[in-house]
């Protein structure tokens, strides 16, 4: 005789499993797979000496106006955890009333040096889930603790989480500096349960993930881990410093562009998934300075040294990973006014809309 009481308790387990299995991260097939690693084994992977680091293309006003857009959805992130916090529907001190058609989700805050602090939200009119991301301390520290790190790093299958192990075999070299690596798991375990949720409420709105500085280091980490979970996340991040070595450079080049060392001079491209802006003698896209490290492909470059409002002909596309003539190859004879000026100004002056300033900001006074 069938207990009606254990096949109420097998229902509501199940029921709850199912809720749990909706959302949950997607495999790749194994012809993607196949491809990524003979892709990462190919020649253009092991050399750079045929690698073109020197060719720019100016961007159109139709560009320019895309990643306008886009550091004011980032910028609205300084405003989690600042005195007027960001709120329901989407209201803040920064560019918030720009966006009547987003709808804040979530909101999240981490503590140390390497954390993160972001939100969740949607936008409905250009049907894009928003994951947004900041650091949470100042630029005189993370620029210390880079230093003082410089060498602790860690295989990048120990921080992909999700993903099958097999997908991040392929890269057995890779690297990622720890302190990134450990501000992308505290965030990505809050983070989790309502992404999913939301990618799967939301499975025909595209997706978005941006980040400024500290932010935006944790952004990529967050887009190789969608990417590789079978999402197509647009991923900008703003003054990002470089993330791991040269083999994780180049297993972002496969993924994102489909091979290393791509040509990213082709404004036309609507399948570009991977956007890294820099800011003329930004001291924090050179950093970390030593040792394997390297950026990967996709830079855009901001030449106008003061960075609000620059002209057409002062923003321009980069070949290669560390195009000699965008932030790489430009000097760094800086004072602590202009570093902290090179570093937030990026079309607009962020983070001062949510009350706190660039000396605050630098000192690690802003929230």
């Amino acid at each position: 005789m069938i207990n009606p009481l254990r096949c109420f308790y097998a229902l509501a387990i199940l029921a709850i499993i199912s809720q749990f299995a909706e959302g949950l991260p997607q495999d790749l097939d194994d012809d993607t797979i196949s491809y990524i690693s003979s892709a990462i084994s190919s020649p253009a992977c092991s050399s750079i000496d045929n690698v073109d680091n020197h060719s720019t293309q100016k961007i159109t006003e139709q560009y320019l106006s895309k990643l306008e857009n886009w550091s004011k959805m980032v910028d609205n992130s300084y405003c989690v955890g600042a005195e007027n916090s960001i709120s329901e529907p989407f209201t803040c001190d920064a560019w918030c009333s720009e966006y009547p058609e987003v709808e804040l989700v979530y909101k999240w805050s981490g503590q140390g040096t390497f954390s993160a602090t972001g939100f969740i939200a949607l936008d409905h009119a250009t049907k894009t889930v928003l994951l947004i991301i900041r650091g949470t301390r100042s630029l005189r520290d993370i620029i210390t603790d880079l230093r003082v790190r410089s060498k602790d790093m860690t295989k990048m299958k120990k921080c992909i989480p999700d993903v099958r192990e097999k997908i991040l075999d392929q890269c057995p070299e890779c690297e990622v500096h720890s302190g990134f690596m450990s501000a992308f798991l505290q965030s990505y375990k809050q983070v989790k349960p309502v992404l999913y949720k939301t990618l799967d409420e939301r499975s025909d709105y595209r997706l978005f993930v941006g980040g400024h500085s500290l932010g935006g280091a944790i952004a990529i980490l967050y887009g190789l881990t969608l990417k590789l979970q079978t999402y197509d996340p647009i991923v900008f991040s703003m003054a990002q410093p470089r993330v791991g070595n040269a083999a994780f450079a180049n297993f972002l080049d496969v993924v994102f562009f489909g091979k290393c060392n791509p040509t990213t001079l082709d404004l036309t491209d609507t399948n570009r998934r991977l956007f890294r802006l820099t800011h003329y003698r930004d001291p924090v896209p050179r950093v970390p300075a030593w040792g394997d490290y390297r950026h990967s492909s996709g830079e855009i470059y901001i030449g106008d040294e003061g960075g609000i409002d620059p002209s057409l002909d002062q923003v321009w596309t980069c070949n290669g990973q560390e195009n000699v003539n965008c932030v790489s190859g430009g000097d760094l004879r800086l004072t602590v006014g202009t570093m902290k000026q090179n570093h937030n100004n990026y079309f607009i002056h962020m983070s001062s809309r949510c009350g706190s300033t660039l000396k605050d900001w630098y000192n690690g006074r802003n929230p």
